[in-house]
């Protein structure tokens, strides 16, 4: 079983001013001897980084170096692996590919078109060939995250982090954000 971490949890470990800092502490101590493994991801420890630096959200911020050695005491623990974005983030993001475009020549028995859209390839055949291709691809199988409700201003990390969790397994997050609720393939638990 995998899970991972969002970064207001690293945040409130490293805010002495938080009431929250002591349990957020403990938690995190707690993850170095889990036998689960933490799945992590850049767009989180940059967010921490960021945040943590900021003096004008901390009371004390921390040191740029102070954050960098935090962040890697974390990638340090036994069981712990960086994910990204795979090449498909945007077909689970927004249930179509980055550029909107596949070429048909990388698809059997569609003929005469450079480029179609998602849509054309799923209505170009009858034969079958393009719903295959597209079923490989990931297009139709599962929804977008971004078509339930509208995703913008501080929504948007969240959907990103949701979306790399999604692509590489990851049901569970950690995190005092309500937001990840709205996500309903991930179980979300405030550990504060």
């Amino acid at each position: 079983m995998s899970y991972s971490i969002d970064a207001n949890i690293l945040i409130y470990a490293s805010d002495g001013a938080s009431p929250h800092q002591n349990k957020a502490l403990q938690f995190l101590k707690e993850r170095e001897n889990d036998p689960d493994l933490m799945c992590l991801t850049w767009l989180t420890l940059m967010s921490y980084q960021r945040i943590a630096t900021h003096p004008g959200i901390f009371l004390i911020s921390l040191t740029p170096e102070e954050a960098w050695q935090n962040i890697q005491a974390l990638l340090n623990f036994p069981r712990v692996r960086v994910i990204g974005e795979e090449s498909d983030f945007g077909t689970h993001y927004f249930n179509r590919p980055l550029s909107k475009l596949a070429y048909a020549d990388e698809v059997q028995g569609v003929d005469g078109a450079e480029k179609l859209s998602v849509q054309e390839l799923l209505d170009a055949s009858s034969t079958g060939a393009t719903k295959q291709f597209a079923a490989e691809v990931g297009f139709g199988k599962k929804s977008n995250l971004t078509s339930s409700f509208p995703v913008r201003g501080n929504l948007v990390p969240d959907a990103h982090l949701a979306t790399i969790l999604r692509q590489h397994g990851v049901e569970k997050i950690y995190s005092a954000d309500r937001d990840f609720r709205k996500f309903e393939f991930i179980k979300v638990i405030n550990p504060l």
